[in-house]
Order: structure tokens, then C-alpha cells, then sequence
């Protein structure tokens, strides 16, 4: 050691609190893998692998399993852990590497919107495809019997959406 160095006392590391409610964050896998088929300790561990948690936050993060929407929803009670979960952009389970989209449920900048008139024969992989909102990142959407809904990033609705250069106001 050199005895000219400045002595730098040791203080103990302070972690962020625990969170009274959590934040949700969805992990969706993007290449329609069944998540029905997979084991749930070995998805969460996966999930905890790939957004390298620390020990503390995997302890303050909850994993469910959704397999009638086939995603994950993640309770985290640490801010960290969200935002490790929310950069998340690819799993590796069930023996490949899935490619995922994330977003955090119910978060104020996440706006839910519905589409009415779109034809019933439409594919989801078309919808997907097809549907383009100006100036939103869409999340995720699914047709639901008559109506598509779909999830994309800003604080309020946009005017419209298009589907195939089609207006749908």
C-alpha cells in the first residue's frame, strides 16, 4: 500500500428500498413460442439469467406465467429489477434464444387502444404486420372477435391508425 494515498473510509452500501406496489412488466415472445409447453421454474429462471438480477432483486420479483395470452407478467417490487426486465430483448429457454418485446402494464405512457370495422378473416400475423399508428411504437395486438385492440407507447390515443393503407378512425 502506499502510506502517501489518500484513506478512503469504508462505508456500507445502501440499496433503494423495497417498492409498496410493484411495477408489472410484460415479456412477450415475439416468435410465437408456446410458453404452456415450457417448466416455470425454468422460464423464471431464465428471465432472472437474462436480465442478470442480482440476488436481491430476484427475491423482490414475482413471475406469472399467462399461457392463455402465452407471456409472462413480472412483479417487481425494485425499481432496479424493472429496469433491468424492461431492457430485456431476447430469452434463451426451452433450448433456443427468444426474441422478446417488453413494456410495463398500466404505466401512464402506455396507451390501449381499440380498432372497430376490421374484417374478422384478418390473421393476428397480418394485423401485426399491417397495422402502423404515425409516430407510436406498437407493443403488442390481437384480435379479440370484432375489434383488435393494440398497445402502443404515448400518453394519450393517437387520432388514427392505419391498417394496410386504410384509415380507422
Amino acid at each position: 500500500m502506499n502510506p502517501t494515498a489518500a484513506y478512503v473510509p469504508w462505508t456500507p452500501g445502501i440499496t433503494a428500498p423495497r417498492l409498496l406496489l410493484p411495477r408489472t412488466v410484460i415479456l412477450k415472445l415475439t416468435d410465437n413460442t408456446n410458453l404452456a409447453e415450457a417448466d416455470p421454474s425454468t422460464i423464471g429462471q431464465a428471465v432472472q439469467q437474462a436480465a442478470h438480477l442480482t440476488k436481491q432483486e430476484c427475491r423482490d420479483i414475482f413471475i406469472k406465467l399467462r399461457r392463455r395470452q402465452n407471456l409472462l407478467a413480472v412483479d417487481a417490487y425494485r425499481d432496479s429489477a424493472a429496469a433491468k426486465l424492461l431492457a430485456l430483448q431476447q430469452i434463451a429457454t426451452l433450448g433456443n434464444s427468444h426474441p422478446t418485446i417488453t413494456y410495463e402494464a398500466n404505466n401512464p405512457n402506455n396507451a390501449q387502444g381499440v380498432i372497430h370495422g376490421v374484417s374478422l378473416d384478418l390473421s393476428e400475423d397480418f394485423l401485426q404486420s399491417e397495422l402502423l399508428v404515425p409516430s407510436r411504437k406498437i407493443y403488442a395486438s390481437a384480435g379479440l372477435v370484432r375489434r383488435p385492440p393494440f398497445s402502443s407507447r404515448s400518453k394519450d390515443l393517437p387520432y388514427l391508425a392505419t391498417l394496410s393503407s386504410v384509415q380507422q378512425c
